[in-house]
């Protein structure tokens, strides 16, 4: 039987028939079927009667995973555009996000609403809460038919221009993915799915409705930090009984290194891993195996955002651990894959091109974008049907002997950090900003220790130290989109015709330690070098090295800090550790911390921890 991809027919029969089932499960109790039903009609009431203009977006701003949940399936029955940000961004690149939505009207929760009042909104939308209300009428859930092709969502990406392009989605892609996932994994009324994506990220849309269209369960984490902590997160799995886990690389493999690690570790329910965002590589392949057998089944994803979330899909196997790469598979039902060379002409087995993609499922489009969105979405090269619209993804592949592509890179500035889109060009234009900044140059490198780094190399004035643009960076990117290194150059190499020649660039010391060793000097120091080394898996560092420099990267370092938050009891900021992000420094901030908490009892204790040799 073919199923609906109105999304909310799938929601409203999932409603029907599990109405008393558990829908969502998080750290503050349970929502049944029913209940998520009626705060998400009662909330899509007071979107449709608050708003100033219907055809305008809704903003959602929660730091709460339901209330985001909520608003987004009640934007949804609205028929309203809604587009989620995340609360923790850095505030002038969230308020630069706000003005390019325009919405009518902000949903938010008590974090939120904080958030917004700080901002310097000139254009201020009203807002109202996400919380329920008892006796509100429901709203009218649209005729899914008739608008199968109508926007509902907004997510923004990486632009090259320094703005960030949003990426309009439409209803029928979302029901779409959730059947073709349910049929691909063989996924029942029983499912259970982790919920660890940030609301700004489209890859929320999968941990959402695929549970939801068929009568399953939402897991929703204590905290999204969880995923840098990789054994709290193996016992938040086993613990909520999470039977389909959706997550990056990056953090499968934080998962590995605490399941090797853990004597008692178990699969538990976990049935299905499946991983998108950033390569997976054939090494972990082979850990996967080691770890989980035939037990659980590992998915390799690919899909840019613009295409809406995966299009093409590969079931991992054991020979995968020997290839050179993992490929990223075959075009799930409803989409097609082509490899094109830069005259868009068919290229043969084996040899690289561009990937292209084709389906009805595609997004919009970018909001308020005609001009980009004709750059990427473009009449199908291989037809002549200027109807006939194929994405071309910037993405390099090629087809092999199997039939299944494999990824070979990307043809632009564009690189992925931890399973985030990035431009260059954005960070170089972030950099730019600053007053003593003549010029600069960013490349991407393979790490001395760890896969992508970002290596800027910086023309400064004013006596600039370039450690200093790091704060300035994270007051208008966020953790990802800072560079991994800082290089002052005296001035970037260029062509005869004036271009940046990127050739000419020096090869960067990546490996170069902060000046002579110095060892720890207190037992905090010495506390916070141990975490430090078994993470970086070094033996020794002084308390003066460079997180960055000795291999860090903005996963790791959320790593470091829940460390430090478990054996100190302390929470210490992520842009606060960026900022200055040494041993010596983080030791000093734990310890300026614990003074602040510390009661008379723990005064001696404390005096004896932060006491230099």
């Amino acid at each position: 039987m073919t199923r609906s991809n109105d999304i909310c027919a799938l929601l409203a029969a999932s409603t029907q028939q599990y109405g008393d089932r558990v829908a969502l499960s998080g750290p503050d109790g349970e929502l049944s079927y029913r209940q998520l039903d009626q705060w998400s009609s009662q909330l899509a009431g007071r979107m449709r009667r608050e708003t100033r203009d219907p055809d305008r977006p809704v903003l959602i701003l929660a730091a709460t995973a339901v209330d985001t949940i909520v608003a987004m399936i009640a934007a949804l029955k609205a028929g309203i555009v809604y587009a989620a940000l995340d609360t923790g961004q850095a505030p002038k690149r969230l308020l630069r996000l706000i003005e390019s939505t325009a919405p009518a009207l902000v949903v938010c929760d008590a974090a939120g609403q904080a958030v917004l009042d700080q901002l310097d909104w000139p254009d201020a939308a009203p807002a109202i809460s996400a919380e329920g209300g008892a006796g509100e009428a429901p709203a009218a859930v649209a005729d899914g038919e008739r608008a199968a092709d109508a926007p509902c969502y907004i997510y923004y990406t990486s632009g090259s221009t320094g703005e960030p392009k949003g990426i309009l989605g439409r209803y029928k892609a979302i029901g779409h993915f959730a059947n073709w996932e349910a049929q691909a994994l063989q996924l029942d009324d029983t499912v259970r799915v982790s919920q660890l994506t940030t609301p700004s990220f489209d890859a929320m849309l999968r941990d959402v409705f695929t549970p939801l269209a068929l009568g399953g369960t939402i897991c929703v984490p204590p905290a999204r930090a969880i995923i840098a902590d990789g054994a709290a997160l193996a016992a938040w799995l086993a613990r909520a009984r999470v039977s389909l886990l959706h997550t990056i690389p990056s953090t499968l493999r934080i998962l590995m290194q605490a399941a090797e690690a853990d004597p008692a570790f178990s699969a538990g329910a976990l049935r299905h891993v499946c991983v998108a965002g950033e390569a997976l590589l054939p090494v972990d392949v082979a850990r996967f195996r080691r770890l989980f057998g035939d037990a659980v089944s590992l998915y390799n994803f690919y899909g840019p955002s613009e295409t809406t979330m995966i299009k093409l899909f590969h079931k991992v196997e054991a020979a995968d651990a020997e290839r050179a790469s993992v490929p990223i598979g075959k075009p799930i039902d409803g989409a097609r894959a082509v490899i094109l060379d830069a005259q868009q002409r068919r290229v043969g087995n084996g040899m690289i091109g561009e990937i292209y993609i084709r389906t009805p499922y595609r997004s919009l489009g970018y909001y308020r974008r005609p001009d980009l969105t004709e750059q990427v979405f473009v009449p199908n090269p291989l037809g002549d049907d200027p109807a006939d619209i194929v994405y071309r993804t910037g993405d390099l592949g090629r087809v092999l002997e199997s039939g299944e592509i494999e990824f070979a890179g990307r043809r632009d500035r564009q690189v992925k950090i931890n399973g985030v889109r990035i431009e260059i060009a954005e960070i170089e234009n972030i950099v730019r900003e600053h007053p003593s900044v003549r010029d600069v140059a960013i490349i991407e490198h393979e790490g001395y220790h760890i896969g992508t780094e970002l290596v800027a190399y910086v023309v400064a004035a004013d006596g600039l130290a370039v450690e200093q643009l790091r704060p300035f960076i994270l007051e208008r990117a966020h953790a990802g989109m800072v560079p991994h290194h800082l290089i002052a150059i005296e001035q970037l190499p260029r062509t005869a015709s004036g271009k940046l020649n990127y050739a000419e660039l020096p090869q960067p010391d990546l490996s170069a330690d902060e000046g002579p060793f110095v060892a720890p000097q207190s037992p905090l120091e010495q506390a916070v070098a141990d975490i430090w080394t078994d993470l970086l898996q070094v033996d020794e560092l002084s308390v003066n090295a460079h997180f960055f420099r000795v291999g860090g990267h903005s996963l790791l370092a959320m790593q470091v800090l829940s460390r430090v938050e478990a054996a100190f009891s302390v929470n210490i900021a992520l842009r606060d550790f960026l900022i200055q992000p040494t041993i010596r420094s983080l030791a000093e901030e734990i310890g300026t911390a614990l003074l602040v908490d510390a009661s008379e009892s723990d005064d001696m204790l404390l005096q004896s921890l932060l006491a230099t040799e």
